[in-house]
């Protein structure tokens, strides 16, 4: 087939092909032949046709399936038997792999009676990632847990000196790159998974960090153009055999998770990074005499001391795949497009097998099999499946959950967040909200103002431009507006002083002016709550009642816009936590709550935010759990779009950015669209938005979408832009 990356016809087929040769050929050996149904969990001794070589069990890969099977539910297609095999390794892994003091096996029997425990912890890594993807899959709180927990071990005993055994004598020390390079990738996928969470005093972010600036210290000799795998604690060359050996595949899979790292952050310095090394390992390593990736070499161009030096095994292939894809899509360098096409046609020509499916893991160096195995301590469902996941999500940009198009710009060069927002007789009209209009954030001395300027923009017009048409009562930001037949509900809000229990009705008046009418106030002051009008019932749930305060409310209230004489009434209040910034919807007559924030006083007098994932129902009077979202979301779009018995959770602070050195380093809040079908009570990730995503944003219904007005693109930096946008199922 033609593998050019710079066609893109040939990207598409080649996307299609990854995608089938995962889903059709690889995960389905594995689940046929891997899966114990008797005792749970994946063994990965299996010959040429998926027969049985040994039932003993790699806990490497209860860990690397686990993710495997997980993250293909996660970012693929929710399968329900994907879902199986990953809770079958989870739930043998937690059983039976773990010793007493949290270090795991390295084997067990096919019943899980400890055979072999080794001094690394690359199973405890194994384990972190498997944990993660499967809490983000199911909700599973200790899942999460156990993950942080797996990773801390890792941590232990890889960084802190005299946990683990020294693998040499200390007549010559060495350290080598592995321990940093899995910590690399261990990181990011909690990171991925379950946030930017705090793990022995660092965040993930923070021990990518301390990991990336080792291997670059320590391991990249410039003056070798060459990745080392072993050097000397100081960082120095041994030059020895053991000390002299390069293994090509592996420094190429550093590269990449170093590539995907600049990607994640927007950071180009650490995208030249992975490709020097790319470049450099890709010289070092491709047998220009058969082809294929030579798995040792020798720094000084000697012979390797191995046996296998010149064997061609399946996993460095497979993150070559990967590398130079990235490398190509990071760079647009054509070179790296070239580089990719070789190693897909030579792995694709000399690895599969075409009988029995899957792949050949170990190869003579003329690309002939050594051996018929598909498997067995070191080789299962990871290497190749996660190979052609990343191809296939790095090649095939999703088909967007909505389409977005531009409204003017509001007339103000900084916008709004919290602002509030509705439309009346076809008019959008917005009001309210805080910037900083000197452009200085908090953090170095800029005050917040709130604003009461009231603004209309005609939808109906196509040239139309905004006009400023009032003043709000007050200044405020941060409550709930709701769009009524009869004007735009104004709830709530507040101010840097107090919050509010005013509730008023915008409408527009004859000569275009913004006229207010009371309504009955709150109960008590609210801001920060989330809401939404369920036919004619205006339903609020959460917030602060004071802008200091520590703990947040979980009290649902109800207003019946016809029959305000009754006031506002107290209904059922959430069973769950207090929160602030959730997300609101109302579907068929029902009433949605999701995610948000709770709050609770820390040990420094300040205010702890715990990043919450549960959604409830409220329905004939009673509340019902209903699935997790798959991230968290907090100060998304609200109330959320909806459509054809789906509702859109857009954007929202997903809390992966947590940690960061400084508020300015922010990249932005996630793009991500997850779609929840009402019907299926099932999450569904559906695409990304095509500009920068915001957060505290007001949110409009317009004909079959909604209005995106303003809102915070980083933390303190507000847009002045404002979209329709309209969602697809």
């Amino acid at each position: 087939m033609n593998t050019d990356l710079t066609n893109p016809d040939s990207c598409a087929r080649l996307a299609t092909f990854y995608r089938r040769t995962l889903v059709e050929d690889v995960m389905p050996f594995w689940l046929k032949h891997g899966l114990d149904h008797e005792h749970g969990g994946m063994m990965t001794c299996l010959d040429r046709d998926g027969s049985l070589l040994d039932t003993d069990k790699s806990v490497w890969f209860q860990g690397r399936a686990g993710w495997m099977f997980s993250t293909l539910y996660n970012t693929i297609e929710p399968r329900p038997e994907w879902l199986d095999a990953a809770r079958s390794c989870v739930e043998f892994s937690r059983k039976h792999c773990h010793r007493e003091d949290g270090k795991m096996w390295f084997s067990v029997t096919r019943e899980g009676a400890p055979l072999r425990m080794r001094r690394y912890v690359f199973s405890e890594a194994f384990a972190a990632i498997s944990y993660a993807a499967y809490a983000k899959a199911t909700g599973d709180a200790g899942a999460a847990e156990d993950a942080a927990k797996a990773f801390a071990t890792y941590l232990r005993y890889n960084f802190q000196p005299g946990v683990m055994p020294p693998k040499f004598e200390p007549t010559r020390p060495a350290k080598g790159v592995g321990g940093l390079m899995i910590g690399i990738v261990t990181a990011q996928e909690l990171r991925a998974n379950l946030g930017d969470i705090e793990i022995s005093g660092k965040t993930c972010s923070a021990w990518i960090d301390a990991f990336i600036a080792e291997i670059e210290r320590d391991f990249l000799k410039p003056e070798h153009e060459a990745m080392m795998e072993t050097v000397a604690p100081d960082g120095g060359v041994i030059d020895h055999i053991d000390g002299r050996t390069l293994n090509p595949g592996h420094a190429i899979e550093a590269a990449w998770f170093i590539m995907h790292e600049g990607e994640f952050r927007q950071d180009r310095r650490l995208v030249e990074v992975g490709c020097k090394i790319l470049d450099w390992m890709w010289a070092r390593g491709w047998d220009s005499e058969h082809g294929g990736i030579l798995y040792f070499t020798d720094l000084r161009g000697l012979p390797p001391q191995e046996y296998w030096q010149d064997m061609k095994f399946w996993w460095p292939h497979c993150e070559a795949i990967i590398a130079t894809l990235l490398a190509w899509k990071l760079t647009g360098e054509a070179r790296y497009a070239a580089m990719h096409a070789q190693v897909h046609d030579w792995s694709f020509a000399h690895f599969p097998d075409r009988e029995h499916g899957e792949w050949y893991g170990w190869l003579h160096r003329d690309g002939t099999p050594a051996q018929r195995a598909k498997g067995n301590l070191f080789k299962g469902p990871f290497h190749l499946p996660r190979a052609l996941w990343y191809c296939v999500r790095a090649l095939s940009p999703e088909t967007p959950a909505a389409s977005l198009s531009c409204l003017p710009n509001v007339p103000d060069e900084h916008g709004f967040a919290g602002a509030f927002a509705g439309v009346h007789r076809g008019r959008l009209l917005a009001a309210g909200g805080a910037n900083f209009p000197d452009g200085v954030m908090p953090w170095h001395g800029g005050k917040k103002v709130w604003h009461d300027r009231v603004f209309a923009l005609d939808l109906e017009k196509p040239e139309a431009a905004w006009s400023e048409v009032g003043r709000l009562p007050a200044p405020n930001g941060y409550g709930v507006s709701l769009t009524a037949p009869e004007g735009v509900l104004h709830i709530g809000g507040g101010d840097a002083a107090r919050n509010f229990s005013e509730v008023t009705l915008l409408t527009l008046d004859a000569e275009g002016s913004a006229a207010f009418r009371a309504l009955p106030p709150l109960p008590v002051p609210l801001a920060q709550m989330c809401g939404a009008l369920v036919g004619r019932v205006a339903h609020i749930v959460g917030g602060v009642e004071t802008p200091t305060a520590n703990t947040a409310s979980n009290q649902h209230w109800s207003l019946d816009l016809d029959a305000l004489d009754r006031g506002w009434r107290e209904e059922p209040a959430l069973p769950a936590a207090g929160r602030v910034l959730a997300v609101a919807a109302a579907v068929d007559g029902a009433f949605f709550v999701m995610a948000g924030c709770s709050l609770a006083p820390d040990a420094k007098g300040g205010v702890a935010r715990s990043y919450l994932r549960d959604a409830w129902k409220f329905a004939d009077g009673a509340w019902t759990r209903l699935a997790d979202l798959p991230r968290a979301a907090v100060a998304a779009a609200s109330p959320a779009p909806v459509a054809e018995g789906s509702l859109f959770v857009v954007s929202g602070d997903d809390g992966s950015r947590l940690g960061l050195a400084s508020p300015d380093d922010h990249p932005g809040f996630t793009k991500e669209i997850l779609r929840y079908d009402t019907a299926a009570d099932r999450w569904s990730r559906a695409g990304e938005l095509g500009v920068p995503a915001p957060v505290t944003l007001a949110v409009a219904p317009w004909r079959d979408g909604c209005i995106f007005f303003n809102g915070e693109v980083r933390p303190g930096v507000r847009s002045p832009q404002v979209f329709v946008f309209q969602p697809r199922c």
